[in-house]
């Protein structure tokens, strides 16, 4: 893998200046190198004489790729309003500029039918050393076990994975109500005002209505 790009075998200085310039282009990579040097020499040729000074060095110093971590902040979510849980992906290094980071989703939990849809791709903004992502449980009627979500770091060319490069939510199913009948009033008769009744009682949740 080169490590700057491509200079050309020749250059022509032209008609009317002194000089030409040739630019040393560094190409970024995630590797821990030393600094490393690239040297220019000028080669004989009918048509010049060199001078004194024939050759000249330039030195790419070594810029170490971000390092990214997972942390979970909230493990534990579940479906009732309100409790989701949450990741945050961390990088150490130079925030100067925005970072695309790639992932994988796994788990027993399905995504878009047990939870919001992640995406596999998330940007920590320029001037920032993280960013966050909820994991929202979608409620449903159904009697579940806990099941997990996880997400794990993919390896790019743009960062370095650190040693927590994964985190697991877990989502924790809420109960299904349990409702009762009582018989209040078991009397009645066709007198008007007579009247029996029923009280029909739920347990559990009473954030929402109840059919």
């Amino acid at each position: 893998e080169s490590d700057y790009a491509a200079l050309p075998a020749s250059v022509e200085i032209p008609d009317g200046a002194a000089s030409v310039a040739i630019v040393v282009s560094p190409v970024a990579d995630t590797l821990a190198e030393s600094s490393e040097t690239v040297t220019l020499t000028l080669l004989a040729d009918a048509a010049y004489s060199i001078g004194a000074s024939s050759s000249g060095t330039v030195t790419i110093a070594n810029v170490t790729a971000p390092t990214l971590s997972v942390t979970v902040n909230d493990s534990s979510a579940s479906e009732s309003p309100g409790n989701g849980g949450l990741l945050s992906i961390i990088r150490t290094g130079s925030r100067t500029s925005a970072l695309t980071v790639s992932y994988t989703v796994s788990g027993s939990a399905s995504p878009g039918t047990d939870y919001n849809d992640l995406g596999t791709q998330a940007v920590i903004p320029a001037g920032s050393g993280s960013l966050t992502l909820a994991v929202t449980p979608v409620p449903d009627a159904l009697s579940e076990d806990t099941e997990t979500v996880v997400l794990a770091l993919a390896a790019n060319a743009g960062y370095l994975l650190g040693s927590n490069s994964a985190g697991t939510i877990n989502i924790l199913d809420v109960p299904l109500p349990s409702v009762t009948v009582a018989v209040t009033d078991s009397a009645a008769s066709e007198a008007a005002g007579d009247d029996g009744s029923f009280d029909i009682t739920r347990s559990g949740s009473r954030t929402a209505p109840m059919t």
